[in-house]
């Protein structure tokens, strides 16, 4: 399943043509943009009244146009239009599809998904720019924190199958790199997060000198 993130366009715009990414220039545009590439989806697309689907590196000429002025069938012909683009490009039924987008640009595309979230729903511009603003800061903390301590030096742990005796055979790292007491940061293979390796968990022991033995109790083929 791949998370795709849509974003409304909006009416504030540059007056040349350029990337999609950066012809709106209203704060909740800016905004919901940097919020969604703070969440690493597999795909972000501007949903734009004149053009439909957009890429972010889609270079397009400025334009009035607006779904907050169209009749309710011409938006209907519009979502459409967007659907038959999106199938072309994702899983309607399978894939995340999180909306930073209004109704109009929302209403008539939600019933032809499966699994969607609305996480401003019901906020005005306001408080969505408040909310907004609220959860980059927080991803900016997490950034750094995932930066910092994938930064550090990496224990890795394998675990490799003895196919004939039918059992895993473990394959401990040395013991005595690792000190006796402190704090685990724990990375998932595969897992990504911040553009780099997902911090899956962070803990530490009970009792003295119990570190290593901690570890051993999390650790599996997934951990490194």
């Amino acid at each position: 399943m791949k998370k795709i993130i849509l974003i409304s366009c909006a009416s504030k715009k540059i007056n040349k043509k350029t990337k999609a990414q950066d012809l709106y220039i209203s704060a909740l545009f800016q905004k919901n943009l940097q919020y969604a590439k703070s969440l690493n989806p597999d795909k972000i697309f501007i949903l734009s009244a004149k053009y439909g689907l957009l890429k972010l590196d889609k270079e397009v000429e400025p334009y009035d146009k607006t779904l907050n002025r169209m009749r309710s069938c011409e938006i209907k012909e519009w979502a459409n239009s967007v659907l038959s683009q999106l199938q072309k490009v994702v899983d309607l039924n399978k894939d995340e599809f999180v909306f930073l987008a209004g109704n109009n640009y929302r209403k008539f595309l939600l019933p032809s998904i499966n699994n969607y979230k609305i996480p401003m729903l019901g906020l005005s511009i306001g408080k969505q720019l408040k909310w907004l603003k609220e959860k980059i800061k927080v991803s900016k903390i997490c950034h750094t924190i995932h930066q910092w301590f994938n930064g550090r030096k990496i224990h890795y742990y394998y675990q490799m199958y003895n196919a004939m005796e039918k059992h895993s055979l473990s394959q401990w790292f040395n013991e005595q790199e690792i000190p006796k007491n402190g704090i685990y940061i724990l990375f998932e293979k595969g897992e990504c997060a911040h553009f780099t390796d997902r911090i899956v968990r962070i803990g530490t022991h009970t009792g003295k000198n119990k570190l290593r033995s901690r570890l051993k109790e999390h650790l599996n083929e997934n951990k490194v």
